[in-house]
């Protein structure tokens, strides 16, 4: 050991060694990387002065990349004729940044609604927003949803409708405001 940390080339290894020496070795917290040098200076002879000017400057972190946010904003029943209603589903994109091109592309269900706990009906992303508005932040889109026999909700009653925005795999800024549910009546 009469030669330690002569060989001490790998740049990472010494970064390494001095951090963990920080906390390690009593009284280097006071004086940080200044007596870190004293002691390497002292008992490693090769140190690379590249290596010091690296140390010396400062670190910069990246900004977060900022996602897209599709919201499920709004879930109505609308009058249609011979006392049936049927739905109007509002979609939004509340995120800072567009929905990737390639959330058009995917085979799940972009969109998808329940009445009363049972399943009315799913759409891809590409069928419930052909004109691709909501790519742009800001972009809304509201469909009619339910214009076949077994969809439409009959005058008088009052349903519990739950709308679902389906986006996994892409991260967006908030996945709570997904789903929606909402007490609608047909009038």
């Amino acid at each position: 050991m009469k030669d330690r940390g002569l060989l001490i080339k790998n740049r990472r290894l010494l970064l390494t060694i001095c951090l963990i020496g920080s906390l390690l070795i009593p009284g280097w917290s006071n004086g940080g990387t200044a007596k870190a040098e004293r002691y390497f200076a002292k008992n490693v002879k090769h140190i690379d002065s590249k290596m010091d000017q690296r140390l010396k400057r400062p670190i910069t972190i990246p900004e977060i990349k900022r996602k897209p946010d599709l919201a499920m904003v709004g879930i109505q029943a609308v009058r249609w004729q011979q006392g049936f209603c049927y739905l109007k589903i509002t979609v939004k994109n509340t995120g800072k940044v567009p929905l990737p091109q390639d959330m058009y592309r995917y085979p799940d269900p972009g969109v998808s609604v329940t009445v009363n706990d049972h399943p009315a009906g799913s759409m891809k992303l590409k069928q419930f927003d052909p004109g691709k508005k909501l790519r742009k932040p800001g972009g809304t889109v509201t469909k009619n949803w339910g214009f076949t026999p077994d969809r439409l909700l009959t005058a008088g009653q009052s349903y519990t409708v739950k709308a679902n925005v389906f986006t996994y795999p892409i991260a967006e800024e908030n996945f709570h405001n997904n789903i929606l549910v909402r007490q609608v009546r047909c009038k």
